[in-house]
């Protein structure tokens, strides 16, 4: 049994491409043609032998698929084709996608999305015939960034005394800057602002407390 998506036997499939929310060829698909083609490649780092070893080779990574589309239609749709290339511009309202991409051959290399970066001008094939050219790449976009981790620094020994010594509405209504919560300073901006008393004094150590 012969398959449905090969050219020979479903011309109409094969010719045509859907391009985000539009259809190429509209209206009559004797009209027009869409000729894809897409060309997949992969990063090869070829490292510089040494002595009479070969050179080694190392993978870096899949490159993003390169897809050429080939616009032809006729005169007789050449008003709703206009449409569909300002939906397309990349200098358009769209900016040129990302777009999905319906196309045979789009399923058989696996791309689904696709950004147009060029749109070529408009060439006259004859007085009845035009052809416009789109090159695009796959759109791949980067995963979402996980919520930023935020640090919290941790408290002082000095800003944990104020906070104790200050659970009162004259602390919270006082206006003080956050900055005294930083550094030794913390705990003596509160004494001088009459939120907490002075620390108590340590005795000296005397000649059998020193470590």
């Amino acid at each position: 049994m012969s398959s449905t998506k090969s050219p020979p036997f479903n011309r109409e499939l094969n010719d045509s491409v859907g391009i985000g929310a539009i259809t190429f060829p509209p209206l009559n698909p004797r009209e027009g043609v869409a000729i894809v083609e897409i060309s997949t490649a992969q990063k090869i780092d070829v490292q510089k032998a040494s002595g009479k070893d070969k050179a080694k080779t190392k993978l870096q990574g899949r490159e993003p698929a390169s897809i050429k589309i080939v616009l032809r239609w006729t005169y007789r749709i050449y008003d709703e084709v206009l449409e569909i290339l300002n939906y397309l511009d990349p200098n358009g309202p769209n900016g040129g996608g990302p777009f999905a991409l319906v196309h045979p051959k789009a399923d058989e290399r696996r791309v689904k999305d696709i950004m147009i970066s060029e749109m070529t001008d408009r060439k006259n094939i004859t007085s009845h015939l035009y052809e416009v050219t789109i090159e695009a790449i796959e759109w791949n976009p980067p995963p979402k960034a996980a919520n930023p981790y935020i640090r919290t620094p941790k408290i002082s020994q000095e800003w944990t005394e104020a906070l104790t010594a200050a659970r009162s509405a004259a602390f919270a209504s006082s206006g003080l800057p956050a900055a005294i919560a930083v550094g030794s300073e913390g705990y003596e901006a509160l004494v001088d602002a009459g939120l907490a008393e002075k620390r108590p004094l340590e005795p000296p150590l005397g000649p059998d407390d020193r470590p």
